[in-house]
């Protein structure tokens, strides 16, 4: 995903789960969209500012060659 371009501003939900429910459990509420990849991408050891992944984590995965290209 990261060579096809897809970045941080890619991760995004649709619009109908970003508005607050008008009744039920879930009245109201509207999920912590930044938060939720912020916890996403440290689990993952990705940079949180770009969303893709760091280098050492790549480096961990047997990945270093994906930065020579």
């Amino acid at each position: 995903n990261v060579r096809l371009g897809l970045n941080r501003k890619s991760d995004r939900l649709p619009h109908a789960l970003l508005r607050p429910l008008p009744d039920g459990g879930a009245a109201g509420y509207v999920p912590d969209l930044d938060g939720m990849l912020q916890a996403y991408y440290q689990a993952r050891g990705w940079d949180q500012a770009t969303g893709m992944p760091e280098k050492r984590k790549l480096a961990e995965l047997g990945l270093a060659w994906v930065l020579a290209r």
